[in-house]
C-alpha cells in the first residue's frame, strides 16, 4: 500500500524462483519486520547484491 501510495507499481502473485532471480530488487514486508531486503537466494545474488532504491524509499516510507 505504502510502495502504491508513493506511485511505484504493484502486483501481487506467486512467483518462482527464477522470476526472484531475474528481478533487479527482491524485498519482503509485512507488519512485523516492516521491510527486508534480499539481495541473496541461496547462492545467487539478486541484481547487483546491494539494496536497491526502489526498496529503499520503501522502506524509509514504512519505517520513518
Amino acid at each position: 500500500e505504502k510502495a502504491q501510495a508513493m506511485g511505484i507499481k504493484t502486483t501481487k502473485r506467486m512467483m518462482t524462483i527464477d522470476d526472484l532471480l531475474d528481478a533487479d530488487e527482491v524485498f519482503l514486508a509485512n507488519s512485523s519486520w516492516g521491510v527486508l531486503p534480499v539481495v541473496r537466494i541461496e547462492a545467487e545474488t539478486i541484481g547487483d547484491g546491494k539494496v536497491g532504491e526502489v526498496t529503499k524509499k520503501v522502506r524509509e516510507a514504512v519505517v520513518g
